[in-house]
């Protein structure tokens, strides 16, 4: 077992509250067996019940945190998808966050980071930070907080292509952006979609495409810069990310109807051929 990823994926975000723990009265004690006093935290997760691989790996490492912290015990409420982030946004509202959740990076769940409601970890982290991966430890505020730690580091880089429809068509994998462009009216034109992606939710564009677009044409110290409030959305560097996306869309690359295309739906047309 990686004991670095181990510990990563366990404390999720240990994001205590503890203005919030009295006033939502979520924090309860309580006597095991042995007369040992246990605390109770409850913790609200996004995950897919339904998923047999995902499920069953957290619920195991749930296991290995509470055999090895007899004295709490955790109370789980899950959610998925979009309802996940609307209860989140309505439990934050309200002043009745659990004592756990998982965040997701920068805006998607600001209205709880910004609004201050989460706490720091970095002093639960001092002397354990050679126990995560470097970029779970790069500051997620202004002033360097660490709010969350990632379950997972995503890479959005990499297209996936399915080389024998490539072949059937007389293709080769596009080497420049300026290849992959012109190889859209053949693809169009045998019924095949160039590039699928599903954009209802908002995030996968915003997340698989225009990250790594304005990553290449920025560089990484422009985002540096943006969290620091110095980088501009007009930016020509910027705008000429946002142009590569317009360009992609005009030209019928995207699949059709994209903005109305639930999340996997693309990942599905790909699997489908």
């Amino acid at each position: 077992m990686n004991t670095k990823w181990l510990r990563g994926t366990i404390l999720i975000s240990l994001l205590l509250v503890p203005a919030l723990l009295c006033a939502a009265g979520t924090k309860e004690h309580a006597e095991d067996a042995t007369g040992d006093d246990v605390i109770t935290l409850s913790v609200y997760h996004f995950l897919d019940q339904t998923d047999k691989t995902t499920a069953p790996n957290f619920q195991y490492l749930v296991d290995v945190f509470e055999k090895a912290n007899p004295d709490i015990k955790l109370t789980f409420e899950y959610g998925y998808g979009e309802a996940f982030h609307d209860k989140l946004q309505t439990l934050a509202m309200s002043g009745q966050l659990p004592d756990i959740i998982l965040l997701y990076p920068g805006e998607r769940t600001s209205q709880v980071t910004n609004a201050g409601l989460v706490q720091d970890l970095r002093p639960y982290l001092a002397g354990h930070e050679d126990e995560f991966a470097d970029m779970a430890m790069q500051g997620q505020g202004q002033n360097g907080e660490i709010w969350e730690l990632p379950e997972d580091i995503s890479i959005t880089s990499i297209m996936f292509t399915n080389n024998r429809l490539l072949k059937e068509l007389g293709l080769t994998l596009p080497k420049t952006y300026e290849e992959l462009l012109a190889q859209g009216p053949t693809i169009r034109a045998a019924g095949l979609i160039p590039i699928s992606i599903a954009n209802k939710d908002a995030w996968p564009m915003q997340s698989c495409v225009a990250g790594m677009l304005v990553e290449r044409a920025c560089g990484v110290p422009w985002f540096d810069k943006a969290l620091a409030g110095e980088a501009r959305f007009d930016d020509p560097e910027f705008i000429y990310a946002m142009e590569i996306i317009k360009e992609l869309s005009d030209k019928q690359m995207f699949s059709p109807g994209t903005n109305q295309l639930s999340y996997g739906q693309g990942l599905d047309d790909f699997v489908q051929e």
